[in-house]
């Protein structure tokens, strides 16, 4: 199994021309298809919020753009939602805000969407629902993801507001629940720096997807299971630099 994960795409954002945004689209495709996984995930940030988009642009068009992008990949595809899609999300993609599903015999997928705080919190509901789900899964693995990054997911500082809030509740819940866990966040834009898989709770910084005055290069992560075990990539994606 294949899992290649990508993040923070960024499409209307000021930073980035209309047709550095085309062309890069159509890079990241060829590369997916070159990579071919049997799952794509996308940890969201699709198109930049308001007041950093170009001027002009239409969130909800992109957003549109957005899906034909993916769909044309095809492949399956999930992506995670944010607070201020919430009210499009599906009707848009065809996709449930947040999914639970089981992916293989052996790895149950959660794609999730905290309530509260800009995505840095769920709600106390949220919190049972997924607790009830982790614990009825009946797999050995889980791979979640969420757009703001779990505790620990890289080296910056852990101060209120930056990862998710109860990452050490959701940390517990998923080690009492799973042999092992991935855990993809987006969001921070940082390096791809190296991810230690000897914890039951992987945290990692699933992708980075640069803008045009950016010079740091982008990457993408590719979460690869057999029977030898679990191994995590770091790709460039085609075109990079």
């Amino acid at each position: 199994m294949k899992i290649l994960w990508i993040s923070d795409l960024h499409l209307g954002d000021a930073g980035s021309s209309p047709e550095f945004c085309r062309r890069r689209l159509a890079e990241l495709r060829r590369r997916i298809a070159e990579i071919s996984p049997d799952l794509v995930l996308d940890l969201g940030d699709t198109v930049s919020r308001a007041g950093v988009l170009r001027p002009g642009a239409d969130p909800l068009a992109l957003f549109r753009e957005y899906r034909r992008w993916r769909e044309s990949l095809g492949m399956p595809v999930r992506s995670c939602c944010l607070r201020r899609e919430r009210g499009f999300f599906t009707r848009v993609l065809g996709q449930p805000v947040e999914v639970i599903e089981r992916i293989s015999p052996e790895v149950t997928l959660f794609m999730l969407s905290p309530e509260l705080e800009f995505d840095h919190r769920f709600s106390a509901a949220q919190l049972r629902r997924l607790t009830a789900a982790a614990a009825a899964a009946g797999t050995r693995f889980a791979v979640v993801g969420t757009h703001v990054p779990l505790a620990g997911a890289c080296s910056r500082t852990a101060e209120p507001g930056i990862y998710l809030d109860d990452s050490a509740r959701l940390t517990e819940c998923f080690a009492a629940h799973f042999e092992r866990t991935f855990w993809g966040g987006g969001h921070f834009h940082w390096p791809a720096e190296p991810v230690t898989l000897d914890r039951a709770v992987t945290p990692f910084i699933a992708g980075f997807f640069r803008r045009e005055r950016e010079a740091r290069p982008d990457y993408l992560r590719l979460l690869e299971y057999s029977r030898g075990g679990w191994k995590l990539r770091t790709l460039a994606p085609a075109g990079a630099g």
